[in-house]
């Protein structure tokens, strides 16, 4: 009767030992999946890193490569440029103002800059995290600081003439030029605008943005938002950003995964 429970013991170790290899095998097999995953999300920021890199020309634009989108069934991301938005650290109390959300909270705001991550807005009283993620379409901390006229959506380029205090027709002119034409130098602005029948004070705003140096046709910092999927169910999500230098280097200087 005793031999019997002991073949009996050892047959439920035997069997509980096989299952916990097999547990352990599939883990394994599950964990080495997922880094193939992150090793495809690692190559396709390197793929991105290549598409800035090529894009040498005076002007980043909506129509260009790096801009269009990007996917496969393994590997899909999208690129946009920083600098279509207001960027905080440059802006003045005025314009950080009239950002949606901002208006009574832009003197502390301005006390606190400069950011180096949106996250750090939670240090100041008044934001919270519903707000942060309310004006990141809006707002950026990266970047060379001044908009890009070829990239803003239009309502950032509603209330960025508002905060600067110009005329909100200006706007208007500015999409319509968009349509079929790209700004390739920030001198050529309000001649490219002219023939859209520039107003006195549309003109004058042109020039004050150039003077001031608070517009650009380029971009320096690009958000890369990448997902690499392997075999239909690993996946492995990213979120960077990418700085773009004057010698054509890449730098990663955000990186969320």
């Amino acid at each position: 009767m005793v031999t019997l429970w002991i073949l009996a013991i050892l047959m439920l170790l035997t069997v509980s030992l096989a299952y916990r290899a097999r547990m352990e095998i599939r883990l394994a097999s599950a964990s080495s999946k997922r880094i193939r995953a992150q090793g495809m999300a690692r190559e396709g920021i390197a793929r991105v890193s290549r598409i800035l890199k090529d894009d040498k020309n005076a002007y980043d634009a909506l129509n260009e490569e790096w801009a269009l989108s990007h996917g496969e069934d393994t590997i899909t991301y999208t690129i946009l440029d920083e600098e279509r938005k207001i960027n905080i650290n440059t802006a003045s109390g005025d314009l950080i103002a009239a950002i949606p959300g901002m208006e009574d909270i832009a003197s502390s705001i301005i006390d606190n800059k400069p950011f180096e991550t949106m996250e750090e807005f939670l240090d100041i009283k008044g934001i919270t995290p519903q707000l942060i993620q309310d004006i990141k379409p809006l707002t950026t901390v990266y970047g060379h600081g001044r908009l890009n006229l070829n990239t803003a959506p239009e309502d950032v380029l509603e209330i960025f003439l508002s905060g600067l205090g110009h005329p909100a027709s200006l706007k208007d002119k500015i999409i319509l030029y968009r349509q079929n034409n790209i700004f390739e130098s920030t001198a050529a602005i309000k001649e490219s605008l002219l023939p859209y029948g520039l107003i006195p004070e549309e003109e004058g705003a042109v020039d004050n943005m150039v003077t001031n140096k608070v517009v650009d046709v380029m971009s320096s910092c690009y958000r890369v938002s990448l997902k690499a999927v392997y075999e239909q169910k690993y996946k492995f999500s990213v979120d960077s950003v990418l700085f773009k230098s004057g010698d054509d280097g890449i730098k990663i200087i955000y990186w969320c995964e």
